[in-house]
């Protein structure tokens, strides 16, 4: 069980650090001003569709450990980027 809450805190951890890692360099291309305007909205929208990944990350975090994360009904795995819980 303590090893199914360290791999679960591992897996988010790395979840999160690539969308994170993204809109920081991003902001800071963006606060260079030196872009195009179609660079800048590019740039925008790869920063928001990071943050609502982010979000949607958090969201199903908080539903799946009200659920019973941690506590051995639930399995956190990653699945093409994803957040899946497997329920045993």
């Amino acid at each position: 069980m303590n090893y199914m809450r360290k791999d679960f805190i591992s897996n988010v951890s790395h979840e999160v650090k690539t969308p994170v890692a993204t809109i920081i360099a991003l902001s800071e291309l963006l606060l260079e001003n030196n872009l195009s305007q179609s660079e800048q909205t590019e740039y925008l929208s790869v920063v928001n569709q990071e943050a609502m990944r982010l979000s949607r990350l958090r969201l199903n975090i908080a539903i799946d450990v009200r659920r019973g994360v941690g506590v051995g009904r639930v399995i956190p795995s990653f699945s093409s980027g994803n957040l899946v819980m497997y329920y045993v």
